[in-house]
């Protein structure tokens, strides 16, 4: 895979089909062959972002994988504890 194009939004951004019809244009241009994006955001697409676009768009699925839980742990617990400033 070689990503030949990036697009960033704010959290939580709701987009509309102009902004999609720009990005698959933007990617087509840079020589995208699909467009891949967060299941998170996948929610925050319009409907017709699933049809008749010249570039698929694609789910991926993230996982949070902590290969040090019992400091994560120890994180979270000591700003759960902490005061607020």
């Amino acid at each position: 895979m070689k990503i030949v194009f990036i697009r960033d939004f704010k959290d939580h951004h709701r987009y509309a089909i102009d902004e999609i019809n720009k990005i698959v244009d933007d990617s087509t241009a840079a020589g995208a062959v699909a467009i891949i994006t967060t299941e998170k955001d996948v929610a925050n697409l319009p409907e017709i972002a699933g049809t008749g676009l010249k570039l698929p768009i694609f789910a991926a699925r993230l996982q949070f994988i902590c290969s040090d839980g019992e400091g994560l742990k120890k994180l979270l617990l000591g700003k759960i504890a902490a005061p607020a400033r």
